[in-house]
């Protein structure tokens, strides 16, 4: 068990030599990407010039740009595609508290206009996840609220981090938003359920998503019964 942490930090801006190859080497790095997480831990690597050289790369590249927010200034963030504040977080930037779930929609889009946005989401913890997302070319707007899927709850630690990963991944390949947040809720749900930090590997996921068909929750195909078994099988070992 975990009893103590201590950290000596030095947040300061990132400057200097390492500013500037950080600033250089970044472009080439989303090559080949389909996505990029901006995790911002307020500790000095995302300067506005990293983030603005960043942003602007994936957006020329045309893939998503996901932040994971610190802070209460959100326009640091501007042209990025979506944030994915806490409730707590995202009161923080607006300057308000967010009452009622009712509260949400014209919270979302004062968060989208602040830092030019296409979408938002805003994690509810036991309510769930709610993302709204602008009209854009021929996707029409797109606004919900998934609820929480956590069976049970062990250890909340990482499981923001499922999320924003989560919703990298499944934009990055293609799906709207409500299927991508619906795919990372559920991810979430599974790393709660476990003690520490965890990454839920494909096999978990199908897992999790066949147990929600009707009578097709212990029916395995022949040919994934040995994914399965092997994905248990080193998750026990780890």
């Amino acid at each position: 068990q975990q009893m103590l942490r201590v950290d000596w930090e030095d947040v300061r801006p990132l400057d200097g030599a390492a500013h500037e190859a950080a600033l250089s080497i970044i472009p080439g790095m989303l090559e080949g990407a389909d996505a990029v997480v901006l995790s911002d831990y307020g500790k000095g690597m995302l300067t506005e010039e990293i983030l603005e050289t960043t942003i602007a790369a994936g957006r020329a590249r045309g893939i998503p740009v996901l932040v994971d927010p610190k802070g209460s200034d959100f326009s640091r963030y501007r042209g990025a595609t979506l944030v994915t504040p806490n409730r707590k977080e995202a009161e923080l930037a607006l300057g308000r508290r967010i009452e009622t779930l009712e509260d949400l929609p014209a919270a979302a889009d004062e968060l989208m206009r602040v830092a030019e946005l296409d979408m938002a989401l805003i994690t509810l913890s036991a309510d769930g996840i709610y993302f709204r997302a602008k009209a854009s070319g021929d996707q029409p707007e797109a606004e919900g609220r998934i609820p929480t899927l956590a069976r049970a709850v062990f250890d909340v630690t990482g499981a923001g981090d499922t999320v924003v990963a989560h919703l990298a991944l499944h934009l990055g390949a293609g799906l709207d938003l409500e299927a991508a947040v619906t795919l990372a809720n559920h991810a979430a749900g599974i790393v709660v359920a476990k003690l520490g930090t965890h990454s839920v590997s494909r096999g978990e996921l199908m897992d999790r998503l066949q147990q929600g068909l009707p009578h097709e929750g212990k029916v395995v195909p022949r040919a994934g019964i040995g994914d399965r078994k092997s994905t248990r099988l080193n998750s026990s070992h780890t």
